[in-house]
């Protein structure tokens, strides 16, 4: 039997002020299910793969958005893996920094 996995995207108070954007690329979520998944060398199981970009300016207030909907296993997970092929933060003043290669958990 499988259960329903909904990712909400939302952004916490900060100085938009000094922010053009604030942009993230999603392309991978992973769980972990508790107690079990060390069989094949790996405790995580991916169980979302895509490309779905976010920009944080736009989530404010309450706004909010979702990856798709995901249908996983039924058990108890302890923990999300969320990959982030791309960060970009962009300043008013026009500077630009980019973040790549990294995974939120």
């Amino acid at each position: 039997m499988n259960e329903l996995l909904v990712i909400k995207i939302i952004d916490a108070p900060f100085p938009v002020d000094y922010v053009g954007s604030a942009a993230i690329t999603i392309t991978k979520v992973e769980l972990r299910k508790e107690g079990d998944g060390e069989s094949d060398g790996s405790p995580f199981i991916v169980v979302w793969e895509g490309s779905e970009k976010f920009d944080f300016i736009q989530l404010r207030n309450g706004k909010f958005e979702e990856l798709p909907e995901i249908s996983i296993p039924q058990g108890k997970y302890d923990l999300v893996r969320i990959y982030v092929e791309e960060a970009r933060l962009v300043i008013i003043r026009g500077r630009q920094q980019d973040y790549t290669g990294f995974c939120l958990t």
